[in-house]
């Protein structure tokens, strides 16, 4: 790479610049791409942060992920009755197992810190 030359701006920035450009085009294909798979009538959750990825999951997981003692509880409640069936193969009980953890994990309340 010639020196005058970043990332095809030939002169006009730094790598600080280009890092920034390739970023904000990464961020503006997210956002399009999250825009494309929501329902039409469940954009209006994140309208007023539509250019900001990671403002959109949030709004996104804010709306749809229930943190309360319930859904806790079920996940819980569904990690500890999993059983295998009889002509189940282990790595399908794996893979549920799997499933259900991250489900606890998802419903854990992220507001606790050490100092609780």
């Amino acid at each position: 790479m010639e020196p005058g030359n970043v990332c095809g701006l030939e002169g006009k920035g730094t790598v600080k610049t280009c890092i920034q450009t390739e970023w904000d085009d990464k961020a503006d294909k997210a956002c399009s791409l999250l825009t494309l798979r929501v329902e039409q009538s469940q954009r209006i959750i994140f309208q007023n942060v539509s250019d900001n990825p990671i403002k959109i999951w949030t709004a996104l997981e804010a709306a749809h992920i229930q943190r309360c003692p319930g859904t806790r509880f079920n996940a819980y409640n569904d990690f500890f009755s999993i059983r295998k069936k009889e002509s189940e193969l282990l790595q399908t009980l794996i893979v549920r197992i799997n499933d259900v953890m991250s489900k606890m994990q998802t419903y854990v309340l992220q507001t606790l810190t050490s100092n609780n």
